[in-house]
């Protein structure tokens, strides 16, 4: 069986690249009899790669230019071509790699990914899709980062894509959708959110056909009972909502090293290392930019080496399951009955 080939960008992000390098060192440590690990990154992040790594034995693709954090993504597409994120998504889509991880600017990914990667089925926009710790299992929520302004089409869209993506990531078979508001009832929020939920209700019957199941509002704080699978709003809200929860579980487990084991790694016993596992961020894959034909996997542009191994995995994962395929399927099936 051939090996999944990863290509992972070094650049761009808030770690420094022989930072994100270690990270994908250890993941291929990890996985290297199933997995080929390639970076992508300038001739000088290469250099302090083996400055700081004897011998740097990952294949190394050099590109002469990188999208910085704050450039406008626009400009990025049209003046980099050449940049380490354009050199990486053009050789996912040229079947060069199978899947591509970066901690760079967001809206460049989305932006790369859009024009150079095809849309799946009636998909006009993709999203960032993250998952979320629950009291019964992890709920998806999407947008988280990719999408600031949205329209009721899109939310619907995203939604589609939550269910199919639990329908084959977990088995999930009549998943629940829910709309991220500040209260349950119908005239709640904004006045978009008020159309989208609207939005939402005209399509129930044809949802329900394709066992997918509006829930309605959901507050914030009710996610976490796992009532939910799918959880939609826009990328800005998202994103804050995503940052907020891993700043809490972040806070919370130094509040119980702090309080009760006192920084004494011994105490800990299996039940908190698994609860640490569960809760602690880093440990989850990167969000995953669904609605685009590739697997193109987003970690936070401050990812430690934890996280950068942990958005490899996912990624390696994403592929060996064969995701993208099957959310498409799903989506055409969907459209089938329109």
């Amino acid at each position: 069986m051939a090996l999944i080939r990863i290509l992972v960008d070094l650049m761009g992000s808030d770690s420094s690249p022989e930072f994100l390098y270690q990270g994908a060192l250890q993941a291929h440590e990890l996985l290297k009899n199933e997995c080929h690990i390639a970076v992508i990154g300038t001739p000088q992040s290469f250099e302090l790669c083996k400055l700081q790594y004897e011998n740097a034995p990952l294949e190394f693709i050099e590109a002469p230019e990188e999208v910085l954090m704050d450039e406008s993504p626009l400009l990025a597409v049209r003046r980099k071509q050449n940049s380490s994120m354009a050199v990486g998504i053009r050789r996912l889509k040229e079947n060069q790699c199978d899947a591509f991880v970066s901690a760079g600017n967001t809206g460049a990914i989305n932006a790369y990914s859009s024009i150079e990667l095809n849309k799946l089925p009636g998909i006009s926009r993709p999203a960032l899709l993250a998952d979320l710790p629950t009291q019964k299992g992890k709920t998806s929520i999407l947008d988280v980062g990719a999408n600031i302004s949205f329209r009721p089409e899109s939310f619907f869209q995203f939604a589609l894509m939550g269910a199919a993506y639990q329908k084959v990531k977990r088995g999930i078979q009549k998943p629940k959708i829910g709309l991220l508001n500040i209260g349950v009832e119908i005239r709640k929020g904004t006045r978009k959110l008020q159309t989208a939920y609207t939005y939402f209700l005209e399509r129930k019957d044809l949802m329900e056909k394709h066992q997918i199941f509006f829930e309605g509002n959901v507050e914030s704080r009710d996610l976490f009972d796992g009532n939910i699978d799918v959880l939609v709003t826009d990328g800005f809200t998202g994103n804050v909502f995503l940052k907020t929860t891993e700043g809490v579980s972040s806070f919370i487990l130094k509040q119980i090293h702090k309080r009760f084991l006192k920084q004494d790694l011994s105490e800990k016993n299996e039940s908190f290392k698994e609860l640490e596992k569960y809760l602690d961020y880093e440990e989850y894959p990167g969000a995953l930019l669904i609605g685009v034909d590739g697997v193109v996997v987003k970690c936070h542009g401050s990812s430690s080496m934890v996280a950068m191994l942990s958005a490899i995995k996912g990624a390696y994962s994403h592929v060996k399951s064969d995701i993208v395929p099957q959310i498409k399927r799903h989506l055409e099936n969907f459209h089938k009955l329109i």
